[in-house]
């Protein structure tokens, strides 16, 4: 959706004379083709990235898919919300979730981005908010 809207606006504006495609064929070929926009376009979407788990994890404890699973991010200490502190580092540690295969190999039975960013996921269950 986030790179939908990006589309439409540069869309609108070649609709408009406003901004030209110049040798790219649409908008997707400018923002995947030009040299600055598509780091540009790269970069926003990363920040778009980013902002989601902070956001779900911070405010809610849980995005959608954490939501349908029944888990939970609290802070390990005092069963908190965690912080965006937390909710950075966790992310920034997880390596696309292949950190998760850390649980195999520690006597935690935690993933090293859980045991870092000093959270922890609990499984809810029907009683739970």
């Amino acid at each position: 959706m986030a790179a939908g809207i990006i589309v439409a606006v540069i869309s609108a504006l070649n609709t408009m004379e406003l901004l030209s495609y110049d040798k790219y064929r649409d908008a997707a070929g400018l923002l995947s083709e030009h040299p600055l926009l598509s780091q540009l376009f790269t970069f926003y979407l990363a920040i778009i990235w980013i902002y989601f788990f902070v956001f779900f994890w911070t405010q809610a404890g849980q995005t959608l898919g954490m939501r349908a699973w029944k888990l939970h991010i609290r802070n390990a200490k005092n069963g908190n919300p965690i912080t965006v502190t937390q909710a950075l580092i966790r992310l920034s540690t997880s390596l696309f979730g292949l950190a998760n295969l850390t649980i195999l190999f520690n006597s935690q039975k935690q993933p090293c981005h859980d045991i870092w960013s000093k959270t922890k996921i609990v499984v809810l269950n029907d009683n739970s908010v």
